[in-house]
């Protein structure tokens, strides 16, 4: 218990001290989560924390771009982010419809909770890249 506290904290820590969005900063945070998979322990919270980070990273992006932007490109922003998030929809009813059918839960146990978090994660990551590089190429 003591171990997870920790991990928590240097993660918290990571995403609260990060200034300057970067793809250094995604790769970071996907190898902290990879090793916390790698454990086999408390999987679903791993996968659930790398989320949270990376809508965080999202928002902080999506922030920064609108700042930044003149009328006609916040519109564009809006727009766009608009239609990402119809996109999300969509991937997590594609996701729903393959791991709940009663064969695959079956067959994948108590793995189809963990894949389904961990493809709806990496979509929002990739998410995250897209507006970090728009971010950096402003």
């Amino acid at each position: 218990m003591k171990k997870v506290a920790v991990f928590l904290f240097l993660i918290i820590s990571l995403v609260g001290n990060v200034q300057s969005q970067t793809m250094h900063t995604i790769d970071s945070l996907a190898k902290i989560e990879q090793s916390c998979l790698d454990k086999g322990i408390g999987m679903i919270h791993c996968v659930a924390v790398f989320r949270r980070q990376m809508d965080s990273l999202i928002i902080q992006s999506y922030q920064k771009l609108y700042a930044k932007g003149n009328a006609a490109a916040k519109l564009a922003l809006e727009k766009d982010q608009r239609q990402w998030l119809e996109k999300q929809k969509k991937n997590d009813h594609r996701i729903d419809s393959i791991y709940d059918q009663p064969s695959v839960k079956a067959e994948l146990e108590g793995l189809a909770t963990i894949m389904t978090f961990g493809e709806r994660a990496n979509f929002v990551r990739n998410r995250a890249r897209y507006l970090v590089k728009k971010l950096n190429n402003r």
